[in-house]
């Protein structure tokens, strides 16, 4: 049986809350759409924030696998 990983990055949060509310729709929906796929949910990190970067976004990384077999 193979396994296939992904990574991806998702914006989580924001300071503002009306961006964060969106923010947070938007990358559920992405996740979502992962899963109906097929894709699994292995591990998150949250990534640590550059003190040189303008945004105010938060970010996390998410890591997935998926069962590769077919059936004969």
């Amino acid at each position: 049986m193979k396994v296939r990983q992904k990574k991806i990055v998702l914006p989580v949060d924001h300071t503002t809350w009306w961006k964060a509310k969106k923010i947070r729709k938007e990358s559920a929906n992405q996740l979502k759409r992962l899963r109906r796929d097929g894709w699994k949910l292995h591990a998150k990190l949250k990534r640590d924030k550059k003190d040189k970067m303008i945004s105010t976004k938060t970010y996390k990384e998410y890591f997935l696998y998926k069962s590769c077999f077919k059936f004969l």
